[in-house]
């Protein structure tokens, strides 16, 4: 039975020359380029002419076995030469260039590994080997950045090293996405480079220090409701609070982010006293 392909699926299966399908899942990519396929070697492709990359690996196993029935539904409505080139390639579509683009590189190398310098036994390393080896590279990278000024207090900004490291590696990722990483990476660097008497009035800025208001004053909200169930059972401890939320206070009322930064630094905390609580609350 033939089917009723929309007019975007048939300009796919139609133009000529290489393409990109880029549609959403369960809109029938796959079939769609089966049958772009099947229709390029129908006319008289060759398997060994074509280079079809996919996301995933199953993708690209599902591809192959659908052009394969579909050449082989194509060859048993043909007689003579042409059933038997069409089986040929419904057997050969196993060896096309059917893969995701680290497969398609892989076979590239390994075809061409004395150009490029490569152990001709050499293996693509597996998911799990790959986050160890980018680990253990941030790693010496950090080791080597913490004898640099300042450093440290970045880290501490994400509350500990392991955040600092999961945000950093996360960044990376999406850098290295972008279509001229060092490029886009440049770019970002320009937009922040900033003197120091211009930054209040960067509405960027502007806009962060709002962001960091409104999380302090939630912050304040849950630590004033606190205060308040222990205030007539632990007055002590009230009066801790109180001192602990005026200090926050002062960092609203902050007009620059140094302003707020330092108000925040110089936030000195009581700690509280287990003896004197005792005498106190008893």
């Amino acid at each position: 039975m033939a089917t009723n392909w929309t007019a975007e699926q048939r300009r796919a299966i139609e133009t000529p020359g290489s393409l990109i399908v880029s549609a959403a899942a369960g809109s029938g990519k796959t079939a769609v380029l089966t049958e772009r396929i099947a229709r390029h070697i129908l006319e008289g492709a060759s398997p060994d002419d074509l280079l079809v990359v996919t996301f995933t690996r199953a993708a690209a196993a599902e591809m192959k076995k659908r052009i394969g029935d579909r050449l082989s539904a194509l060859a048993a409505q043909q007689q003579g030469d042409e059933a038997a080139r069409l089986y040929a390639a419904a057997e050969g579509i196993g060896r096309a260039n059917i893969s995701t683009i680290d497969g398609f590189c892989s076979h590239v190398l390994r075809r061409h590994f004395d150009i490029a310098g490569l152990d001709p036994a050499f293996r693509a390393g597996e998911e799990a080997e790959n986050l160890a080896l980018r680990q253990e590279a941030l790693e010496e990278l950090m080791e080597r950045y913490y004898a640099q000024k300042g450093f440290s207090d970045l880290v501490d900004a994400f509350g500990e090293e392991a955040e600092f490291s999961a945000q950093f590696l996360r960044l990376y990722d999406f850098i290295m996405a972008q279509p001229e990483p060092m490029e886009w990476l440049k770019e970002a660097i320009d937009k922040y480079d900033i003197a120091e008497d211009a930054l209040p009035l960067c509405p960027a800025a502007e806009e962060y220090l709002k962001g960091l208001k409104v999380r302090l004053g939630a912050c304040m909200d849950i630590l004033r409701s606190r205060r308040d169930e222990i205030a007539e059972d632990y007055p002590k401890t009230a009066a801790i609070l109180d001192g602990d939320l005026t200090q926050l206070g002062g960092a609203l009322l902050q007009k620059s982010l140094r302003g707020y930064a330092n108000q925040l630094s110089a936030c000195a905390f009581a700690t509280f006293s287990m003896r004197g609580a005792e005498k106190s609350y008893s």
